[in-house]
């Protein structure tokens, strides 16, 4: 007799072929990677975790994830300043006014909670993304939504993020929608301190490069797993994009190629200088 091949139903299977599996709310531990622009290692940290058996991140999504804070924000504050409108359509019906009428922030958050976890749950016990374009704001949804969430923070220094970008051929106007976004998120990151994120942690890209094992052992830690199930060896295959793999003997700092006298001004304004200083770079 031939063996019996199950296959689950279509629904449990997303496109790239991974079968999803069902959790409890209860047991949801999610993982969120937001860096503080692109070129910050968090691609590194994302092939990182994924080679545990129990983790699977997706990687960004544009911002995706600041348009569902915006749609939160705006259906939250509409359903509370209507909450009249409900109590009067369940007295008299269509005879009562409901121009207005919204469902409950519980249904709301409960809508905005599934949509992320269809998107992005279920493909393993600890699931998540990363994003390079989302700030504390979107960090702190996904921190009301999840409260066993964990969200990694992930900064570099401008100026290495700029030379990899150049690398790319981006041109003055690119770098400078860079530096401005980069600015106000790792301004945003450097009061993590002072926000209610218990579930976030701050990380230097560079100490990963420097010290990645004490690094990695640091975020295990953060995260609650063992790092045996990681394989270290990420470290030294850099992934610079589709077709550049390079693999290296040693783990180090990679040579910052010079910037350009224009695209070097930009990261000597008073915010970016001061944003550097918060987060103990050289200036």
């Amino acid at each position: 007799m031939e063996p019996h091949h199950y296959t689950p139903p279509r629904d449990l299977i997303d496109a790239f072929g991974r079968q999803r599996f069902y959790q409890t709310a209860r047991a949801e531990r999610p993982i969120f990677i937001f860096a503080s622009g692109e070129r910050c290692g968090s691609t590194l940290i994302q092939r990182l975790l994924c080679t545990h058996p129990d983790i699977f991140i997706w990687g960004e999504q544009h911002g995706a994830l600041t348009y569902l804070w915006s749609f939160y924000l705006t259906a939250t504050e509409h359903a509370l300043q209507n909450e009249k409108v409900g109590e009067l359509f369940v007295e008299g019906g269509t005879a009562k006014f409901i121009a207005n009428l919204s469902p409950g922030i519980s249904a709301i958050k409960n809508a905005t909670r599934a949509a992320i976890r269809t998107l992005y749950g279920g493909f393993a016990d600890r699931w998540g993304c990363k994003e390079v374009r989302c700030g504390v704001d979107v960090a702190g949804l996904i921190a009301e939504l999840f409260p066993k969430s964990k969200i990694v923070f992930l900064v570099r220094h401008v100026s290495a993020c700029l030379a990899s970008l150049m690398r790319w051929e981006y041109d003055l106007a690119a770098c400078k929608g860079f530096v401005d976004r980069w600015t106000i998120l790792a301004e945003e990151m450097t009061r993590l301190q002072n926000s209610n994120l218990p579930q976030a942690i701050l990380l230097r890209y560079e100490d990963f490069i420097v010290k990645p094992l004490a690094s990695t052992k640091s975020l295990c830690s953060f995260l609650d797993i063992d790092i045996s199930g990681l394989d270290l060896d990420t470290f030294k295959l850099r992934i610079a994009d589709h077709s550049n793999v390079e693999l290296v003997e040693k783990v180090k700092p990679r040579t910052a190629m010079p910037l350009p006298p224009e695209v070097k001004a930009l990261t000597q304004t008073d915010n970016v200088r001061e944003v550097l200083s918060l987060l103990k770079y050289n200036i």
